[in-house]
Formats: structure tokens, sequence, C-alpha cells
């Protein structure tokens, strides 16, 4: 029992010896901390909300700039100092003044959500196409993934971020042609158009086949006749022949020479 007594009174010094060196390394935004990773900065904390979950800190900095930075685990101080360092990237933006910027604290990094007040590039009103503001995340380096919205269109855009200039020329890209933008970057589109080359040339394949054999061979007849010449390469029309008709497919040699020429550019007289 001695032994008992012992062991759980020193877990208990252990865990009262660790508790205050683990509140210490909590990044709190207290002026002596901010000094200590950026001297040049002055941030007031304007207020804080505590949900059980989560921490969400409103700041301001000596510029009277807002940020808020949102955290489920004690704040570390390297990722403070990306939050302060990717704040003034994002305030120093000349085609843009921000509304409101939100940093997003987790395993992975920061996500970080922009809502611009006001955002024009080279005559483009960008603001009123970015019904979701703008994400962006940061780990080693930042990137950005967001929406754009012109007309029918809602194209998303994502990559490395190359700078202020280069995002807005490729947003004001994408408003100005989006179409053209999607025939050039999305590989979706571009299957979807392929997609729709394949369907058509398959319509005027078929046209072609009803008015060589004057008859409306279906879909499904066509394709079982391929299946059979892929599946048979050697057979002559008279045994593709035989084969249909134990499926009780009815079609004349001249008519599943025809199917053959127009879909496999193949024929043959037997």
């Amino acid at each position: 029992m001695k032994n008992n007594g012992l062991i759980i009174k020193t877990m208990i010094m252990m865990f009262l010896f660790f508790l205050p060196f683990s509140s210490a390394l909590a990044f709190s935004w207290a002026e002596d901390e901010v000094k200590q990773i950026s001297t040049n900065e002055v941030i007031t904390i304007l207020h804080t909300t505590n949900t059980g979950t989560e921490t969400l800190t409103s700041l301001e900095d000596k510029n009277r700039n807002i940020f808020k930075v949102a955290n489920i685990e004690p704040l570390e101080e390297n990722t403070a100092m990306n939050i302060l360092m990717l704040k003034d990237q994002f305030y120093a933006w000349s085609n843009m003044k921000i509304d409101e910027i939100k940093f997003m604290v987790s395993e992975k990094g920061l996500d970080i959500s922009v809502l611009p007040a006001e955002f024009s590039y080279s005559n483009i009103n960008i603001l009123s196409h970015l019904p979701a503001g703008m994400m962006f995340d940061y780990k080693n380096s930042l990137n950005y993934n967001f929406r754009i919205k012109k007309d029918n269109y809602f194209i998303k855009i994502r990559g490395s971020f190359p700078g202020e200039t280069e995002l807005c020329e490729k947003i004001a890209e994408v408003i100005r042609d989006p179409e053209e933008y999607l025939k050039k970057h999305d590989p979706a589109y571009f299957l979807m158009q392929l997609q729709e080359i394949k369907d058509e040339l398959d319509m005027l394949r078929r046209a072609i086949v009803v008015l060589k054999t004057e008859k409306n061979i279906s879909g499904k007849i066509i394709e079982r006749v391929l299946e059979l010449k892929e599946k048979y390469p050697s057979y002559n029309l008279y045994q593709i022949q035989v084969m249909l008709s134990r499926e009780k497919i009815k079609l004349s040699k001249k008519e599943i020479n025809t199917i053959l020429t127009v879909y496999m550019n193949t024929w043959s007289d037997k």
C-alpha cells in the first residue's frame, strides 16, 4: 500500500511540474510576447471568445489593421510569427482593401479567409466576382484556392501564390473570358469537350449506317457487332452473322460490313 501511495504522489508531482511548463509554450498575444517575435509590432487584443472547442481572438496592429485568429490548440510562437508576416503581406496589396481577414490554425498549418471591402484590377471590379471571398493556406508556402463567378460560370482557381499582380492577372483572365480560360486550364472541361465530339461522331456514324443500309439499326446492335469483331478479329462476315443470329439479331452480311467499315475502318467481302 505504501508503494502505491508513493507512486500516486510521484505522478501528481510530475503533473504539477509539467503543467506550468506546457502553459508557458502557449502564445497569448501579450505585449512582451509580441515584442519577442517582432520588435516593431504593436498588437492590441480587441476581444477573445472561447466556445469550449475553439478560441477566437480579434486583434489590431499599430496601423489599425484588424485580423482574427481561430485556434483549437494553444497557439505556438512560430505560428504567431507566420500570422503577423502574412497579415502584413495581405494588407500591403495595392489593388485590394480588406474588410476581414481570419487565420484558422490547424495541425496542417494555416487556413486564411480574406474578405475584400474593395478589389479592382485593370478596370475590372473583381470584388463582384468573389461571392465567398478568397481562401489561402500556408504551411511552408502560401497557396490560393477559391472560386470566381462570371455569368453562369463558377470557376475554381488554385495554385501556389505567385504574387499580387500575377494572381490579379489570372483572376482578370477568368473574368474577361471564362470559357476560353476553361479551355486552356480545366482538364474536366477538356474531357467534356472530347465527350461531346465523341457523341457527335457517333451520331454521324449511325446516320451513315442508316443511309447506306436503309435500315434503322439500333445503337445496341451496332455495339454488339463491334464487340464481336474485337473479340474475334479473324472472323469473317458470315461467322459474325451466325453468332448474331444465335442471339436473335438479324443482319445481312452487307449491313455488318457497313457497320465495320464506318466504325472500325475495316471491311470484307466474305
